[in-house]
């Protein structure tokens, strides 16, 4: 059973490298094979520890995701509205296509999707429809076609 959220403030060390290493595994793959051993190994944790504090790897994607995107949201909403908003958004999905990518395109598991969706419904109401700004989908296009990202044809369908 997760503990409580009390429980987890007391221990910040571990959720926060769990965390930190999940982020930091989706960066360098995108976010393919995302099992609770891997993102464990990658955060230097046991598996007993993803349960333990997040309860499963949905909680602690969704909780990665969550963090991510306020990130993305930060870099924007910290510029005028305007192009300096599309530039932010572009420098920070930039400096990390594969985690902009999967913020944009995850699908699995089902909280992860919940949060994209928020996310995605956020940032169109900080960038789309202003003078000289690009459109999201724009913006993840021109990673892919710049060559910072390559995209999984068979998982895009």
């Amino acid at each position: 059973m997760p503990r409580s959220s009390a429980a987890a403030e007391s221990s910040p060390t571990v959720t926060r490298r769990l965390l930190t290493g999940t982020l930091e595994l989706i960066g360098s793959d995108g976010g393919t094979n995302l099992s609770v051993r891997r993102l464990a190994e990658a955060s230097g944790r046991s598996t007993m520890c993803v349960y333990t504090y997040f309860g499963g790897r949905g909680s602690l994607l969704a909780a990665a995701h969550k963090e991510a995107s306020q990130e993305l949201l930060d870099a924007v909403g910290g510029h005028e509205p305007g192009p300096a908003r599309a530039h932010a958004a572009a420098a920070w999905m930039n400096a990390r296509p594969l985690l902009a990518l999967w913020l944009f395109t995850v699908t699995d598991p089902p909280e992860v999707a919940a949060c994209r969706t928020e996310l995605t419904a956020r940032a169109r109401a900080a960038l789309d429809g202003q003078p000289g700004t690009m459109r999201l989908g724009e913006m993840v296009g021109q990673l892919v076609l710049d060559g910072h990202v390559a995209v999984d044809e068979a998982a895009v369908r």
